[in-house]
């Protein structure tokens, strides 16, 4: 199967079983307090600050590198890793 086609594929199957969700001023703050103490990416903060907002869990492959560091607190979060 040809990598585009299968992107797509994907992409459909996604949208088909997601939610898209507004951005709020709440998220948006959160997700920099986030930034500044976890030190990870911003989009991994808005992840898990949109995870809060809605009281679910962040689904995470695994925990990245930048993570390792503060792994500890991003535990007390409401994040899962699929992998350890």
């Amino acid at each position: 199967m040809k990598p585009n086609k299968k992107a797509i594929e994907f992409a459909t199957w996604i949208s088909d079983i997601m939610k898209i969700i507004e951005l709020n001023s709440q998220i948006a703050f959160r997700a920099g307090e986030l930034r500044k103490i976890l030190n990870i990416a911003l989009t991994d903060c808005y992840v898990i600050a949109t995870a809060e907002h809605f009281k679910i869990k962040a689904l995470f492959l695994k925990p990245e590198k930048e993570m390792l560091k503060n792994i500890e607190l991003i535990r007390k979060l409401p994040v899962s890793f699929i992998l350890p």
